[in-house]
């Protein structure tokens, strides 16, 4: 899984096998991860991050 960002500790990546899925990336840090649909940019799977995490990522 190529990692294409690091942002204050978060890590964005993309899995190759994800193609059946319109865009999306997935965040993670300190073993939580998200995934955010990238048309329009919103949650899809909020994993186990709080919503004050998930606002500073979106962000």
């Amino acid at each position: 899984m190529p990692v294409v960002l690091r942002v204050r500790g978060y890590k964005f990546w993309f899995y190759m096998a994800d193609v059946a899925e319109p865009p999306h990336v997935h965040v993670g840090k300190d073993g939580n991860e998200a995934k955010f649909w990238l048309k329009p940019v919103k949650v899809a799977r909020e994993g186990r991050f709080r919503p004050v995490d998930l606002r500073e990522i979106n962000n």
